[in-house]
């Protein structure tokens, strides 16, 4: 039920009418006025890259990752720290992701995130604030595998004993590409449970 619009500006000053319509209506605020801006001086010497930022389609379950360019120390535009780059990704929840950000050189920095399900994630790429140049963007995590044939090796009790920690022990071997992700809510409290997902030759 989401939909994302991608398309080029045409030349700056520009004036440009957009109408959304739904079953042939206007949906609330259609049509709408744009104007074509200059683009931001200190965003375009970033550059990202990497699978995450050109497929758009990615398999569900497994790492993702693209690559940031910053201006190198000394350099116009230069940010001089890893602190001023800010990364952000929302679900098909709504729920922000924590994505792994390290250096790998000098200007130069790999992130990577599992989109844990399947359906469209928004990934925001700031600097001091304001959008580099092509974020934010839009990925779609699809199906992977077989999920049919996982197994699940011993029945989950439905009581818990509260401090006790508990496993459950699944077998993917059958299942072919992909990875199991788990997740476990709370309806008492707030936020989801912390776990942890181990693997071992197809078992987790």
């Amino acid at each position: 039920g989401v939909y994302a619009v991608s398309y080029s500006p045409p030349k700056e000053g520009s004036v440009l009418t957009a109408k959304v319509r739904f079953a042939d209506q206007d949906v609330s605020c259609s049509p709408f006025v744009m104007t074509v801006q200059p683009a931001p001086e200190d965003a375009s010497p970033f550059k990202v890259y990497g699978d995450a930022a050109t497929k758009k389609n990615l398999p569900a379950s497994l790492p993702a990752k693209f690559q940031i360019d910053a201006p190198k120390k000394g350099t116009p535009g230069s940010t001089g720290a890893k602190e001023d780059i800010n990364v952000s990704i929302k679900g098909p929840d709504g729920k922000s992701l924590v994505p792994k950000m390290e250096q790998v050189e000098d200007g130069t920095y790999a992130v990577t995130f599992v989109p844990d399900e399947c359906g469209p994630y928004n990934v925001s790429i700031k600097c001091g604030g304001k959008d580099v140049v092509g974020s934010p963007f839009l990925l779609q995590a699809i199906p992977t595998g077989e999920a049919e044939k996982v197994k699940l090796l011993e029945a989950i009790p439905t009581n818990q004993e509260y401090g006790k920690k508990n496993h459950v022990a699944v077998d993917a071997r059958e299942a072919g590409t992909g990875a199991v992700t788990c997740k476990i809510v709370s309806h008492s409290e707030a936020g989801d449970v912390d776990l942890e997902v181990i693997e071992k030759d197809g078992f987790f």
